[in-house]
């Protein structure tokens, strides 16, 4: 893990290696309470999560579901979403709700609190990071960091965005 500050704002930049320990972490501690039969990854950095998520625990039944909240680093927008789930899929299914990281935990509860409404036999929620301040605590978490985490797959937004920063100043 490799932590950096640009004009005044932390970051956490990971490599894939990390992510896949980070994934083993989570995924032992999810298999040694819960055996979901299903899981959700919320688009976008939660998909990646989750079809990792499915390979250690074995679990080949996957959705996604699109929500977004971020425009870009550090700018929110209102909670959207843009690809729900076919519920009839989700009637009496074990459920994992994954996503990369639970910041403000809007995202999450919104999924969490929605999906709980269809008549599940149980979910659970996961993600690999979780801030301190975030409103909802997933179930499972791999991590607790206070920095904008900078994910392998996200990258390119990155040196966009401080590309930018760097133009601005």
């Amino acid at each position: 893990m490799k932590r950096i500050t640009i004009k005044g704002k932390k970051f956490l930049l990971l490599s894939w290696k990390e992510i896949i320990n980070l994934v083993r972490k989570l995924s032992y501690n999810i298999s040694e309470k819960y055996e979901p039969n299903l899981i959700i990854g919320l688009l976008r950095g939660g998909i990646i999560v989750s079809r990792l998520l499915s390979d250690e625990l074995r679990v080949k039944d996957m959705l996604s579901l699109g929500v977004k909240n971020y425009v870009n680093i550090g700018l929110k927008d209102r909670i959207e979403a843009y690809q729900w789930v076919n519920e009839e899929l989700l009637k009496g299914k074990r459920v994992l709700l994954v996503d990369d990281v639970c910041d403000s935990g809007e995202t999450m509860r919104y999924c969490f609190d929605k999906i709980s409404k269809i008549p599940l036999e149980s979910i659970r929620s996961a993600t690999l990071h979780i801030k301190p301040w975030s409103k909802f605590k997933p179930d499972f978490y791999a991590q607790q960091v206070e920095e904008w985490i900078v994910y392998p797959w996200e990258k390119r937004e990155f040196l966009e965005w401080k590309s930018k920063k760097g133009e601005q100043e």
